[in-house]
């Protein structure tokens, strides 16, 4: 599977490329009216495992396609969106997008996916201090796995000076408990 080539150019009024970090964004990108005329248009774009980038939820869907290589990469990585420079400089302050790096041939290089799975105890509650992920995150995290749990719940406390959320405590202990 190659990563999809993004199109940049110099100019100010160009579109920023950038995937979306975020569970939900609507962002301002270029359209067209009905008369031909470019214009600002608002857009919905979703991040890294929102279903609506899913591959397997489209059984029509040819794998071998691009399309599908394209939606894969959107549902591991976050969308890949086209935003107008106006607004790119305070979605990417408000850490809702990253910056999209290529290489010499214009393809995207992508961001390293995280295996919650293999992660040290460390690791996880640096995710957790850096990435901020929610509750209902760091529950799913564990995928009904006790040991892993476990390691989340001490990340948790680790992360937050010693006070975990109380959700989480709830959510991971529900999972230990069921182990």
């Amino acid at each position: 599977m190659s990563a999809p080539e993004v199109q940049t150019r110099d100019t100010a009024d160009d579109l920023k490329p950038a995937r979306v970090r975020v569970r939900q964004l609507d962002y301002i990108t270029k359209g067209t009216n009905p008369l031909g005329h470019e214009v600002d248009k608002v857009a919905t774009a979703y991040g890294p495992g929102a279903p609506q980038n899913d591959p397997t939820r489209r059984p029509g869907l040819d794998p071998e396609s691009q399309e599908y290589a394209d939606l894969v990469s959107d549902f591991k990585h976050g969308q890949l969106i086209m935003v107008r420079p106006q607004a790119y400089m305070g979605l990417i302050a408000s850490d809702s997008i990253r910056d999209v790096e290529t290489d010499e041939q214009g393809q995207e290089v992508e961001e390293e996916v995280v295996d919650i799975n293999t992660m040290s105890v460390e690791d996880l509650s640096e995710w957790i201090r850096n990435d901020r992920p929610t509750v209902n995150d760091v529950v799913k995290a564990s995928d009904g796995e006790p040991e892993l749990a476990k390691r989340l719940l001490e990340a948790e406390s680790r992360a937050q000076d010693g006070e975990p959320r109380q959700g989480v405590v709830r959510g991971l202990g529900a999972v230990i408990s069921r182990g």
